[in-house]
C-alpha cells in the first residue's frame, strides 16, 4: 500500500485511485474531524497529501505521531490556499484530485460516489456533493456555486433544509470545500508556472473555486452536482467568522474575479450596479463598520491588478455576460425555495 493510502487492503489494486488534497494553517484542532471520516471511506484507496501552510501550532509533529501514514508538504509560510492546493496537485499523480478543507467531514461513500461520477460522465472537469452544515446537519451549506445579477458568487441553498438525494445536475461551478477535480482538466486550464497554477495564487484564499469553475466552463468542461451524497463542514474554522482579513480578500477577489472573465466592457456595465452597492454600504456603515472598510480596502486593492487581470482572461470564452443571475440547481430536485447565501465569508484561507 502506497504511503499516504488509505481504504482497501487487499483490495487496494482493483479500487479507484484518488489523491485527497488537504489545505491547513494552523488548524491541527480540526485534523481529527478530517482525517477520521476520511479512514472510513469505502470503495476507494485514497492516497492523502496534507499541505501544511507554514503553520505555527503543532500541526506537522501531531500528524507524525498520529497519522505517520499520511504525507505531508510542509511550506515555509502561509502562502494562501490557493498556493498550496497547487503544491499538492503538482505533488500528487492519480487521474483524480479530491480538494478537502480541513473542517469538512465525509460521508462513508463520498469519495467513491463522486469517483464513479467522474469516471461515467467524460465532460465534467468537477463534482462535488451536498455539503451541509456541521452546526445543523439537516440543513445546507452549499448545493454548487451560483451568481447574483452583480456575479457575486453565493453559496447555493445555503441554509435551507437539505433536498436529500437526487439526480445529478449541472451547477455554475463547484465550491472547493469537498470537490473532485479530474487532473487532465486542471491540466488544461493552469496557468504557467511552477507549480502550475490551477487556483490562481493571487486570490490567496476565497473566490478562487469560482474562478477555477469559471475557467473550465470556458474552456468547454462541465461541473455538478451529485446529491446522492453528502459531507459536513464546519465553516470559516481557520479564517474566522466574519474577520476584516476575510473580508478585505472578499472585496478583492470578487473585482479581480470578474475583471478575468468579463473584461473591461462587461465589468464597466455592472458599474451602475457597483455604485448602488457601494452607496448602500455607505448607508449601513454605522451597523458593520469593520466589516464594510475592510470590503473598501480590499476593492481598492484590486484595481492596481486589474490591468494583468483583463489579459488573463483576453483569450478566454466568458461562460457568463453580466446581469444575468444563474438559478440555483436544488430547484431541479425537489427544493421548493431555492435560497442562495452570498459568499461571505466564501471558505477557509
Amino acid at each position: 500500500m502506497a504511503a499516504g493510502s488509505l481504504g482497501g487492503h487487499g483490495r487496494f489494486s482493483r479500487m479507484m485511485r484518488v489523491d485527497v488534497v488537504i489545505p491547513t494553517w494552523n488548524g491541527r484542532h480540526l485534523l481529527p474531524f478530517c482525517l477520521e471520516a476520511l479512514t472510513r471511506q469505502q470503495d476507494v484507496a485514497l492516497e492523502i497529501l496534507l499541505v501544511d501552510n507554514g503553520s505555527t501550532d503543532d500541526t506537522v509533529e501531531w500528524l507524525g505521531r498520529h497519522h505517520a501514514h499520511i504525507r505531508c508538504l510542509s511550506l515555509p509560510e502561509n502562502q494562501g490556499f490557493a498556493a498550496a492546493v497547487n503544491a499538492g496537485v503538482a505533488a500528487s499523480g492519480n487521474d483524480f484530485v479530491l480538494v478537502l478543507n480541513n473542517d469538512a467531514a465525509l460521508a462513508p461513500l463520498y469519495v467513491s460516489t463522486l469517483a464513479t461520477f467522474l469516471s461515467a460522465t467524460p465532460a465534467a472537469a468537477a463534482v462535488q456533493g451536498r455539503i451541509l452544515r456541521h452546526v445543523d446537519p439537516t440543513r445546507i451549506d452549499s448545493l454548487g456555486i451560483c451568481f447574483d445579477a452583480l456575479l457575486r458568487a453565493f453559496q447555493c441553498g445555503y441554509d435551507e433544509p437539505d433536498p436529500g438525494p437526487g439526480p445529478p445536475c449541472q451547477v455554475s461551478g463547484v465550491t472547493a470545500s469537498a470537490a473532485l477535480y479530474r487532473r487532465s482538466a486542471l491540466t488544461q486550464v493552469a496557468d504557467p508556472g511552477i507549480p502550475p497554477a490551477i487556483f490562481d495564487p493571487r486570490f490567496f484564499a476565497y473566490y478562487e473555486d469560482v474562478d477555477l469553475s469559471l475557467r473550465l466552463r470556458a474552456a468547454g468542461w462541465e461541473t455538478w452536482l451529485e446529491p446522492a451524497t453528502s459531507c459536513q463542514h464546519v465553516g470559516s474554522a481557520t479564517g474566522g467568522e466574519g474577520s476584516m482579513g476575510k473580508a478585505f480578500l472578499l472585496g478583492r477577489n470578487y473585482l479581480l474575479y470578474t475583471a478575468r472573465h468579463l473584461g473591461g466592457p462587461g465589468l464597466l456595465r455592472l458599474t451602475p450596479g457597483l455604485l448602488g452597492r457601494g452607496l448602500r454600504r455607505l448607508l449601513t456603515w454605522p451597523l458593520h463598520p469593520r466589516r464594510d472598510t475592510a470590503l473598501w480596502a480590499g476593492e481598492l486593492a484590486a484595481l492596481p491588478r486589474l490591468p494583468r487581470a483583463f489579459r488573463l482572461g483576453r483569450h478566454a470564452r466568458r461562460p457568463l455576460a453580466p446581469g444575468a443571475a444563474t438559478p440555483p440547481p436544488a430547484s431541479s430536485y425537489g427544493q421548493k425555495k431555492p435560497h442562495c447565501h452570498q459568499s461571505y465569508p466564501r471558505r477557509n484561507p
